[in-house]
Parts: structure tokens; C-alpha cells; sequence
């Protein structure tokens, strides 16, 4: 997608998928991160979707779902470094 047409997308709906990134994260700066890596992929050679709003919408869930994960990992990292007494 060029330049003008992520601009112009990011603009009108950026903030309807940082509320739903943020619902999903409860993280404010996790939720940030997620939109922003999703807008700045669509700048990519060769991503042109045929339905924008959908792949957004779906690149958005499965970012919150790869944080979700890492985040689990790190809980589960910590909590076995952890002295049990």
C-alpha cells in the first residue's frame, strides 16, 4: 500500500484498533506498539489486501495474541526462577 492510503486508513480508524488492542492487552504501551507495527507493515513491498480494514483487523488480533504469548512465557520464566521458599 502506498504511503497516503495507510495515512489516510491510520487516521480514520487507527483509534478504533487501539481501543481493541487495548481491551485485548490492558497495556497501553503493548496496545501503541501492536497498532503502530501493524500500520507501518502495510508500508511493505508487496502487501496490497484486497479488504484493508479486515487484514488490519486480523493483523491486530493475532499481534495481541503474539504478546499474550510472550507474555505468559516471561510470567512462566520468572515464577520458575523464583525461589519456592
Amino acid at each position: 500500500m502506498n504511503r497516503k492510503d495507510v495515512e489516510q486508513l491510520h487516521k480514520s480508524l487507527g483509534s478504533d484498533y487501539f481501543a481493541d488492542a487495548l481491551a485485548l492487552t490492558r497495556d497501553e504501551g503493548a496496545a501503541r506498539d501492536i497498532v503502530q507495527s501493524v500500520f507501518t507493515g502495510l508500508l511493505g513491498p508487496g502487501i496490497e489486501p484486497k479488504d484493508p480494514e479486515a487484514y488490519i483487523s486480523v493483523a491486530v488480533r493475532n499481534g495481541v495474541l503474539k504478546w499474550r504469548k510472550r507474555e505468559a512465557q516471561e510470567r512462566e520464566k520468572h515464577a520458575l526462577e523464583e525461589p519456592i521458599w
